[in-house]
C-alpha cells in the first residue's frame, strides 16, 4: 500500500503453480500488473522472469538491506519504513 503496510502475506512453492498463486493474490487487489511495484532480494529466480512476462515491475532488494529492515521491525515493530529511502521513485 501507499503507507507501506503489509496488505497480504503467504508462501509459495518456486514452481509453476506457486508462481500463479502468487499472480492470483497480487490480482486480488485489482492493481494492474504494468502498475504493480514488487520488491524481491534476488534477480536470479524463475519467479521474477514469470512476473516480468505478466508485466510487473520488479525491484531487486540487496538482500542485506531487507535483513537490516527485519532487524529493525524485531527491535522496534511500530517503526515504519520509508520506502522512498531505499527504492526508486519511493515505490515497492
Amino acid at each position: 500500500s501507499q503507507e507501506g503496510a503489509r496488505l497480504s502475506q503467504l508462501t509459495i512453492k518456486n514452481d509453476y503453480q506457486g508462481y500463479h498463486s502468487l499472480d492470483h493474490e497480487l490480482r486480488i487487489f485489482g492493481v494492474p500488473a504494468p502498475q504493480c511495484m514488487i520488491g524481491i532480494e534476488t534477480e536470479n529466480l524463475r519467479l521474477v522472469d514469470y512476473l516480468q512476462d505478466r508485466s510487473y515491475s520488479i525491484y531487486v532488494v540487496p538482500p542485506s538491506a531487507t535483513e537490516a529492515y527485519r532487524q529493525i521491525q524485531s527491535v522496534f515493530p511500530h517503526v515504519k519504513s520509508n520506502p522512498s529511502r531505499s527504492v526508486p521513485s519511493g515505490k515497492i
